[in-house]
């Protein structure tokens, strides 16, 4: 069988920034330039000079999107699978105001204006590529049963001219496997991702390193996800228990990877937006966790 679709979609957001909030979306630095610009001063250390109730922002996120795709299943749909391009476009708007200006009656008194713009920054980004998906019965006989789930993307991205590195994978997959046979079930599952950087600051610290690209490095990985083993006890003397299961699930077991870091896999949105992708500020790698588990089917 083969289906074939394709769709357009546009979405948005807006939300209002409150001053003490500002600093996530941009630098001391430049909100320093901005405010001094206009000559709008905010003293944290003179709370009656204080103006900041006057200032706010706000960021817009404006999205589209076109894709086509398609679905093919082989041999009675015991193999599936599926693929779609995507060209998606986002505009990230950001602006602060002021809504106030200093009273005319005293030099430590605002009295409400018109919203004048105080900064504006707008960065285009465009992401484009492929995802593949694929299921697949390998083995079915009798009690014993084999599938496998895969997928693969491939993105490409444009804009975001201030970064100095390239924080987002442009391959990403994952792999599953499931066996089960009579009341015996294994699951293991991996994912891993390529193409990006990540700017491992705990390096720069350490090493008293001037500039961000001397510690940027090849963030690639491979991860075993997980991995669980079960098996249900088929209960026949006891008539008010139906099954009786057992269940070992391991997650976080392994990761391959050539970063020096603590986990290649760091947070991509970064408390501070996209000026801060891609950097290992003190990440912690994920625990390693070990569930045994009993479950009863009554």
């Amino acid at each position: 069988s083969l289906s074939v679709d394709g769709g357009y979609g546009v979405a948005g957001m807006k939300r209002y920034v409150p001053f003490a909030a500002l600093g996530r979306f941009i630098s001391a630095t430049e909100l320093s330039d901005a405010l001094t610009a206009k000559e709008i001063v905010v003293d944290v250390n003179n709370p009656k000079e204080d103006r900041s109730s006057f200032i706010e922002g706000f960021a817009r996120t404006m999205t589209n999107e076109w894709h086509v795709g398609f679905d093919v299943a082989f041999l009675s749909d015991r193999i599936h699978f599926a693929g779609r391009w995507y060209d998606r476009k986002s505009d990230d708007a950001f602006n602060i105001y002021t809504f106030g200006k200093p009273s005319t009656s005293s030099s430590f008194a605002w009295k409400a204006a018109p919203r004048e713009d105080i900064f504006q920054n707008v960065v285009h980004l465009e992401n484009k590529g492929l995802e593949l998906n694929l299921d697949a019965v390998a083995l079915q006989k009798g009690k014993l049963n084999w599938t496998i789930t895969g997928n693969f993307t491939y993105n490409d991205w444009t804009g975001a001219s201030l970064l100095k590195f390239n924080p987002l994978p442009k391959f990403l997959s994952g792999i599953g496997t499931r066996l089960t046979y009579a009341g015996f079930t294994t699951e293991l599952y991996g994912r891993g991702a390529w193409g990006h950087q990540i700017c491992n600051l705990n390096k720069m610290y350490n090493e008293g390193l001037s500039d961000e690209l001397y510690c940027t490095e090849n963030a690639g990985y491979f991860s075993l996800s997980s991995a669980a083993v079960s098996y249900e006890f088929g209960i026949k003397r006891v008539k008010f228990i139906k099954s009786i299961a057992a269940s070992l699930t391991a997650a976080n077991l392994f990761t391959f990877s050539r970063y020096s870091g603590s986990t290649p896999d760091v947070n991509s949105f970064a408390f501070r937006g996209y000026s801060s992708l891609g950097y290992d500020d003190c990440s912690i790698a994920p625990a390693t966790s070990i569930v045994l588990g009993i479950s009863v089917r009554f």
